[in-house]
């Protein structure tokens, strides 16, 4: 029997052998991608906080708190704006 059927066995033994190789390649490939994306996330999650930071930073109230903090003698301007036309 095996002698009639040794091409066909060998085969698919080789068929099991990709097919495990494939399955294995293709998980680890699932968990790169699954790592990527949360470290993603955790960067867009960064980067809003960062944005949100700089942004309630710069707004002219804070600014003029940090400068009485420093000691530094700025203000807002009291004369109002005017353009130069060419």
């Amino acid at each position: 029997l095996f002698r009639r059927n040794k091409r066909f066995i060998v085969l698919i033994v080789i068929i099991m052998f990709v097919y495990i190789s494939h399955v294995y390649t293709l998980s680890n490939q699932m968990a790169e991608i699954e790592r990527l994306q949360r470290e993603l996330k955790d960067a867009k999650y960064e980067s809003q906080n960062i944005a949100s930071d700089l942004t309630g930073a710069s707004l002219q109230s804070e600014i003029e708190k940090m400068l009485e903090k420093e000691g530094i003698a700025l203000g807002v301007s009291q004369d109002p704006v005017y353009r130069i036309k060419k």
